[in-house]
């Protein structure tokens, strides 16, 4: 999946974990807009995945697209909105 190209939805996915880490304190202005354009730009999941380096394995975007697959997403709902995702995806 990694050089897969990432869809809207998969990109808005990317997006809300790096304001979770944001609004957490984990990252700060300059670098939530750089990884940001990260995810924006990136071609590939494998890219956009790359945006997440030093981030807490809970905020892991393989753990979101794992979990998007297989249908469990909402274990991950103390980091981000599963129902916004749900709608998006």
């Amino acid at each position: 999946m990694s050089e897969l190209r990432p869809s809207f939805g998969e990109r808005d996915t990317y997006l809300n974990l790096l304001s979770a880490a944001y609004a957490d304190g984990r990252i700060d202005d300059e670098e939530f807009d750089k990884r940001t354009q990260g995810v924006l730009s990136a071609v590939t999941h494998k890219d956009a995945i790359a945006q997440f380096e030093g981030l807490p394995a809970m905020c892991s975007p393989q753990q979101i697209l794992a979990q998007m697959e297989d249908g469990t997403l909402s274990q991950l709902s103390d980091w981000i909105d599963v129902g916004q995702i749900a709608t998006d995806s």
